[in-house]
């Protein structure tokens, strides 16, 4: 007995050297687990333990068991890496100890221990356990459930009906429909236990269903739509998440997860009718997980259990197993102490958060995978340099002598976009109403600015159509607008933007040194959108953009009963539409307010800017007067919307007319004809450089539309309706910005829009 203990003991000793232990050695690893942790810790923060946020937004991928764990990591005032960490670690040991006694029921103690030992030191499950992510939630849980699902086949006690749906309830909690998939199998093995089901579904539901029904409750359609549609079935059915991988991608991945035991794999007792469940259990999850598109090597965990059961069914009576695992456990724990600390700076953002200011920085040329490392310990998302011109690149090197503007402003805390306009020609120095090509922008975001706080910018980081470096010494007149609502690049000065008088430097010199000073001191003065005649508040857009989103439309009553719906073109709205002044006809022209934050929406259904085409048929449209069909006019990307609208609804629209109508056939604007393959958008398969207008080829334009801001600007517009939705809740881009080079998924996405494909 006393021997027991002692070799218990010294097991314990051992999980918590490899677990727990030193877990602060090495900073928050790779895209997910930063992530993860940041949702911790807001939930720890604020209290609520229902809907995981990032960045002041609901973050409905997945459920809450993997940040419940964490935020009780945070609550006793663990670390940074701690916190999200050792909460996960102590509940894979917590298993893996249960795992070994429980096995004891079909196995001797020899062999149910040396289980325990092959998944304690497994790599997949020791890589796992020690990064805080949703992986070993779910196959701790999972794992528990089948082994209870076992016994209960056996005995079929209702109590342990009842304590298998809980735990599934509990493996719903950790990685949503998963679990139910992966035991598809116990519908045969417990078909003669069919009458116990509804304990178990019971059981499961009053373990999962009161999150379930909170996040519906709180969220509607938008939780169903991208924690079940989207995360779900997409996921499984699609590449558009960036993870898909060839039918074969799991048999390397698996053999590596089981390191240093995969090889005895090969000689597992596999056909032996008392391991049947077990084979069962992880032949049919590795099928499953290979049918799917996108495929990660965690998604294998919940499979670890099953093998190694039947990896300890063919070593569990020997010697050697115990030494192996001696000497993985000094080479692990002599990992965590000496090799992870010594990488930390190049597989982690933990040291280059250090080199950077909280505030105001930028990703320049900082790896995807560090971006969420950076947004964890700076506390904050960090843009690329590309979105955020002005700000400090990340690194942060020392500050060089240089040009530098200073604001000053005392109209309150301001979040939005900073604006520099500077020309050598006298005039309203705005961009939509000066020769562009004499007018230099430099812009940046701010977020809290406060009021008497000076804000310095450095104009020569990042500017359009360059730094102002080539101006000899001159009178140069400068302008400082603010954009409260980042949506300069779609509407210009609005009603919601503060600005600065017109400042004359006479003698402006872009030298090292210089410190011009401005003031932001008055409203734009520019007047509000004029109220509509119709407007309706969209519950489908509103639960989708979490926020409130209105539809709007003008009524012109004609001297027909005819109605005609008017689509406006991109940068104007309904009020200020040409189409206002050169429709004539004497039919009802309706017109429709088709701008957004993104741009504009084209009433579009879109997996970016939200169901467009829904709200207008199923919510506008019912409340605008008369009956019948309606026409519909467009222009530009009005057009666009228009022809779009009649060919899926021919019930609701007959006659269109359209004025220059937007994409997809680009060859009218820019040459460029996306139904076929399209390398660059920047350079012809000639090496000529493509044109955007008169004044600018393609790629000037998209560098002046990422300095004033991409939000509403014609090229994101365009993407946030056509192209799929990154993991941020943003548009993919159609092309890097830097070189042009077109993304092959995101046009293909385009392509389903194509009208002559109609």
């Amino acid at each position: 007995m006393q021997t027991n203990r002692s070799r218990l003991a010294i097991a314990v000793l051992a999980l918590l050297l490899l677990y727990p232990a030193f877990t602060n050695a090495w900073g928050l690893y790779g895209p997910d687990e930063p992530r993860y942790a940041s949702i911790t810790r807001e939930m720890a923060r604020s209290g609520d333990f229902v809907t995981p946020v990032l960045d002041g937004k609901p973050w409905l991928e997945k459920p809450p068991l993997l940040y419940w764990l964490g935020a009780a990591g945070f609550a006793i005032g663990l670390g940074p890496e701690s916190a999200p960490r050792v909460p996960l670690a102590l509940f894979s040991i917590g298993f893996l100890i249960w795992f070994g006694w429980y096995l004891r029921r079909w196995f001797s103690d020899r062999t149910a221990a040396c289980a325990a030992l092959v998944l304690a030191t497994a790599s997949g499950w020791l890589a796992y356990s020690n990064v805080a992510v949703t992986d070993v939630p779910l196959a701790a849980c999972f794992g528990a459930a089948m082994l209870i699902t076992l016994h209960w086949i056996e005995s079929g006690r209702a109590r342990d009906a009842v304590l298998l749906g809980a735990l599934f309830g509990l493996a719903v909690l950790a990685k949503g429909l998963v679990p139910v998939a992966l035991a598809a199998p116990l519908v045969w093995f417990a078909r003669a236990r069919w009458k116990q089901w509804p304990l178990i579904a019971l059981a499961l539901v009053a373990v999962a269903g009161p999150w379930y029904w909170a996040m519906w409750h709180r969220h509607g359609y938008a939780f169903f739509d991208e924690f079940i549609l989207e995360h779900h079935f997409s996921r499984f059915a699609n590449n558009e998440l960036q993870h898909a991988q060839p039918f074969w991608f799991y048999a390397p991945v698996l053999i590596g997860l089981l390191l240093p035991w995969s090889p005895v794999l090969l000689k597992a007792p596999w056909r032996e009718e008392k391991l049947r469940f077990f084979v069962v259990w992880a032949a049919w999850g590795f099928v499953f997980f290979s049918a799917s598109t996108n495929k990660l090597p965690g998604y294998l965990m919940p499979l670890l259990p099953a093998l190694a059961v039947l990896i300890a069914a063919r070593i569990g009576e020997s010697v050697w197993p115990w030494r192996a695992a001696s000497v993985v456990a000094l080479v692990i724990v002599a990992v965590k102490v000496l090799a992870l600390p010594a990488l930390d700076s190049k597989l982690t953002a933990r040291a280059l958060a250090a080199t950077a200011a909280p505030h105001d920085v930028c990703a320049d040329n900082v790896p995807r995978n560090l971006r969420y490392g950076l947004h964890y310990y700076l506390g904050r998302s960090v843009l690329d340099c590309w979105q955020a011109p002005g700000a400090n690149p990340v690194p942060v090197k020392a500050s060089a002598p240089g040009l530098r503007y200073t604001i000053h402003q005392n109209l309150g805390t301001l979040s939005g976009r900073l604006l520099v306009f500077a020309s050598a020609e006298d005039g309203p120095l705005l961009p939509e109403k000066h020769n562009p090509r004499t007018l230099w922008i430099a812009s940046r975001d701010v977020e809290d600015w406060r009021a008497g706080v000076p804000l310095t910018m450095e104009p020569l980081a990042s500017a359009f159509p360059g730094p102002i470096t080539h101006q000899v010494k001159a009178k140069m007149y400068f302008r400082v607008v603010f954009d409260r609502n980042r949506d300069y690049a779609y509407t210009g000065l609005s009603s919601d933007d503060f600005t600065s008088a017109v400042t004359v430097v006479d003698d402006f010199e872009p030298l090292p040194d210089r410190n011009h000073s401005f003031t932001l001191d008055r409203a734009s003065g520019v007047p509000a959108l004029k109220k509509a005649d119709i407007e309706v508040q969209s519950s489908l857009l509103s639960r989708f953009h979490r926020e409130p989103v209105m539809l709007r439309a003008d009524v012109a009553k004609g001297e027909t009963a005819r109605r005609v719906l008017v689509l406006h073109a991109h940068g104007e709205s309904f009020a200020q539409s040409r189409l206002r002044s050169t429709v004539a006809t004497k039919d009802t022209l309706i017109y429709l307010h088709c701008a957004h934050k993104f741009g504009h929406h084209a009433f579009a259904d879109s997996e970016v800017n939200g169901p467009w085409t829904r709200a207008l048929v199923e919510e506008l449209l019912p409340k605008l007067p008369g009956s019948g069909k309606f026409g519909l006019i467009g222009e530009g990307a009005g057009a666009y919307g228009a022809v779009r609208l009649q060919q899926l609804h021919p019930e609701l629209f007959d006659r269109v007319e359209t004025v220059n109508p937007d994409p997809l056939d680009f060859r009218n604007f820019f040459g460029i004809d996306l139904t076929k393959p399209v390398k660059n958008f920047y350079w012809d398969e000639a090496k000529r450089r493509r044109p955007f207008d008169a004044l600018f080829p393609i790629e000037e334009s998209a560098l002046r539309e990422t300095v004033i801001g991409a939000q509403g600007g014609r090229w994101e517009s365009w993407e946030a309706v056509f192209g799929p939705r990154t993991s941020e809740g943003i548009s993919r881009q159609l092309f890097a910005r830097d070189t042009g080079d077109v993304d092959s998924l995101v046009l293909e996405r385009w392509r389903r829009y194509s009208l002559q494909s109609k």
